[in-house]
């Protein structure tokens, strides 16, 4: 591994949660510690750094508050580059940039602390806009939360991996493996439109060519689950998406659009999905 994960790739792709964005007069911003915060979400505990280039005073001079008290003038200029690994710790990427921070407070010491950590502050969080919109690069756009890099070229293969199956039920050998392989043996349907997911995880899609009415152990009818499969239930990173998917795979079993192995398979997979992320339960059977 010398590079991101699809998860975390599918992530840094991700629009920035409004919750996430502060405004004060009229500038939208992420505070610090909530880029911090985001780095080890993304990226994992000891796999980024914050190296200090260059740190430098600028000005210390003697001025006046607003209310006419003796104060401190401070300027620090610093210099900082932070550097972003791969899982297995190997290094992926670094980034250098530069910030002036100021502080004025009547004590000499406290002076000089806001502004050193004023000018580290921004320069990390100029930094970690070069990863892109969870870390505040679209609000360069006039404060745009919507994502502003949206795709990429580069996607991380195809990983093979041991995994840890003792919590998965047991399904049949044409049962698509844990990552969204394609599910095995099953022929291909005439052509449908794909299907769609919301943002509950509830599967549909325009009307489809085959007898929705068909018997429950049809084959028929089948190509909303392969785009299931490999795309989007291996992209869903909250519990609400799983929860969704697993709810309605019964409606598409009723409506004769994929057998009760088949919705068995792909329950499989919710649940392998539910566990790499570290849900307890994705959902109620």
């Amino acid at each position: 591994m010398t590079y991101f994960t699809g998860e975390q790739v599918n992530l840094l792709l991700k629009p920035i949660h409004p919750k996430r964005v502060n405004v004060r007069d009229g500038m939208s911003y992420v505070e610090g510690y909530d880029i911090k915060a985001e780095l080890n979400r993304v990226f994992g505990f000891g796999r980024w750094s914050a190296e200090i280039l260059d740190q430098t005073l600028i000005a210390e001079t003697e001025t006046k508050t607003r209310n006419n008290k003796d104060a401190w003038y401070v300027v620090y200029r610093t210099s900082l580059r932070l550097t972003v690994k791969a899982p297995d710790g190997s290094t992926v990427c670094f980034y250098d940039e530069s910030h002036v921070g100021e502080s004025t407070h009547p004590v000499r010491g406290e002076a000089h602390g806001n502004a050193l950590t004023n000018s580290w502050t921004y320069a990390l969080k100029r930094c970690a806009t070069n990863l892109g919109d969870q870390f505040g690069l679209s609000l360069y756009g006039k404060g745009s939360m919507d994502a502003l890099v949206r795709w990429t070229l580069i996607r991380p293969e195809a990983e093979a991996s041991v995994v840890d199956d003792s919590d998965v039920p047991q399904v049949t050998p044409e049962a698509p493996e844990v990552h969204g392989a394609p599910v095995a043996e099953v022929p291909p349907a005439a052509a449908q439109p794909p299907a769609q997911v919301n943002g509950n995880g509830k599967i549909s899609r325009p009307a489809a060519k085959a007898n929705v009415h068909a018997p429950a152990d049809a084959e028929t009818d089948i190509d909303w689950m392969g785009h299931l499969v490999d795309d989007l239930i291996p992209a869903a990173m909250t519990r609400k998406e799983l929860t969704g998917f697993w709810g309605n795979v019964d409606e598409h079993v009723a409506a004769g659009e994929c057998t009760d192995e088949h919705a068995k398979q792909i329950k499989a997979v919710v649940t392998e999905r539910a566990r790499v992320l570290g849900f307890e339960k994705a959902a109620a059977a």
